[in-house]
């Protein structure tokens, strides 16, 4: 996670002087990545939540209340322990990228995303 200054600072005129103050922050877009098993179908999972923004064969768009969510991530340790909790508040899919299906991989369907959010809180 990323907090961006949008700017330096900001000018306020003050009387004869002028003061400042910190400009708007913004929060960075994420990258995840999701391992598709085969049932749950996160691919389904996924596609259901993007639907939410957008329904492709009527062309309506949804309400923010509809398709934000509120995200946990947990970060594990080396022995399998929550190290790190951030929760992700107003996140909605910017884009997705639903992985290659190949019959002649070995290799795991991965389902990537990226995903906005209006701000973030670090709990642990």
């Amino acid at each position: 996670m990323a907090l961006e200054n949008e700017s330096t600072r900001k000018e306020i005129d003050y009387i004869n002087t002028k003061r400042y103050v910190a400009g708007k922050y913004s929060w960075s877009t994420i990258d995840i990545t999701f391992n598709d098993p085969i049932v749950p179908s996160g691919a389904q999972k996924v596609n259901e939540w993007f639907r939410r923004h957008y329904e492709f064969s009527t062309g309506t768009a949804g309400y923010a209340s509809d398709y934000k969510e509120k995200i946990t991530l947990r970060l594990l340790g080396p022995d399998g322990t929550f190290v790190e909790e951030w929760k992700l508040i107003g996140a909605f899919i910017q884009s997705t990228n639903f992985g290659d299906l190949n019959y002649g991989s070995d290799d795991l369907v991965n389902i990537s995303a990226t995903i906005s959010y209006d701000y973030a809180i670090l709990n642990y």
